[in-house]
């Protein structure tokens, strides 16, 4: 498993990934996430600023660590794929999970 904010890493191990599985989070939902957990160690004002500003701009940015980046590893993956774009999703989709 890899996170998307590691994008870079996750193309070096697309050769030997066997499922991918894309969170599709709406921003709004995901920087409602970051508000609400508590302040970690180091982290100031201005960091967590920095991060929600980050976070808000995932599907503008052009990297390997933004939508088009995401898209551009699933589109070319050939093997079992998944898109999940709610909580629900997610929920259905372990409830399956073998």
């Amino acid at each position: 498993m890899i996170e998307g904010v590691f994008g870079w890493l996750a193309a070096e191990a697309m050769p030997r990934t066997q499922q991918l599985i894309w969170l599709v989070l709406p921003e709004e939902e995901c920087v409602r996430n970051l508000e609400s957990r508590p302040i970690k160690s180091g982290e100031d004002d201005a960091s967590r600023s920095a991060l929600l500003q980050w976070c808000r701009e995932y599907r503008t940015r052009q990297n390997a660590n933004a939508f088009a980046g995401h898209q551009g590893l699933y589109d070319q993956f050939t093997g079992e794929k998944h898109i999940l774009g709610s909580r629900q999703e997610i929920a259905r989709f372990l409830s399956e999970f073998p």
